[in-house]
């Protein structure tokens, strides 16, 4: 029974190391009646035939109670059960290769160990989610690294995500912060040539002015960038050089310097101009 799930929001549970079978789905059931959201099956001193005949019955227990499972690290496990989705730490597999595996409808999530540079690949690599760490101290991971709320809030201003706060979901953000989102996942990589297709349609004027400051600001550091857009006035604020294309016929490129908004409107209804402006 495949459980799917919007967002994943609220209690955020993650299974202790316990051999005995019947204690853990005990524990498993007690937190499910208690309220939680989400359950991570996780277990790293089991062999693999005990950790898939737990997460078995595990996944037994959180179907009844609607209750999405995440497995730590096992895409083999994952697969079989069909279970909501993965989590991978910092030895595990990567993101790209879980999901050819796993398919593009299960959720992928990745430990940051309070860490911005993993933070920004995960965010590259399209994870679903990020763990920044644990926030305090506990007994089932007692070497994790703690992570303030400051951290998260640090990574939220950073891409200038608008939210609700430090535990809001992606998936809940409006257009404009998914698109700065996106953005900041493929600029973080300082590409070398960006193609940014309408990259500001649809956004408020705030958003707009942000998307537009990252492209220029991507074009001062030296990429290439190839903008595609209907926007004339976006046009002529971004671009150095400027073509057209109609019904398959591309008139172009010209210095930006040498055109104007009427030039290239009449370009786009399909007036020739090339020669005269290349006469000019």
């Amino acid at each position: 029974m495949a459980i799917t799930q919007p967002t994943i929001k609220g209690i955020y549970a993650i299974t202790p190391d316990q051999k005995n079978t019947e204690i853990l789905l005990k524990q498993v059931r007690d937190c499910c009646e208690g309220g939680i959201n989400i359950l991570q099956y996780r277990s790293k001193s089991l062999p693999w035939k005990t950790r898939l005949e737990q997460a078995k019955e595990i996944k037994k227990v959180t179907d009844e109670y609607q209750i999405p499972l995440i497995i730590n690290d096992d895409i083999d496990i994952c697969l079989q059960l069909d279970t909501f989705g993965i989590h991978l730490g910092k030895d595990d597999e990567s993101i790209k290769n879980a999901r050819s595996a796993l398919g593009a409808n299960k959720s992928i999530g990745m430990s940051c160990y309070n860490r911005v540079d993993r933070v920004e690949m995960a965010i590259r690599n399209k994870a679903d989610y990020i763990a920044l760490g644990a926030c305090f101290e506990t007994k089932t991971k007692p070497t994790a690294p703690i992570v303030s709320l400051e951290m998260v809030r640090r990574v939220i201003q950073k891409y200038d995500i608008r939210c609700e706060g430090a535990f809001a979901s992606t998936r809940l953000l409006s257009g404009g912060n998914i698109q700065k989102l996106i953005l900041a996942r493929s600029l973080s990589n300082n590409p070398r040539f960006i193609i940014a297709n309408k990259p500001a349609r649809g956004l408020d004027e705030g958003a707009i002015s942000f998307v537009q400051h990252q492209i220029i600001n991507a074009k001062t550091k030296g990429a290439g960038v190839l903008l595609i857009s209907e926007d004339l006035d976006e046009i002529f604020e971004l671009s150095d050089r400027i073509a057209v294309i109609f019904d398959g016929k591309l008139q172009g490129p010209f210095d930006t310097s040498t055109l104007n908004i009427n030039q290239v409107g009449l370009m786009m209804s399909g007036e020739i101009l090339e020669d005269s402006l290349n006469e000019a």
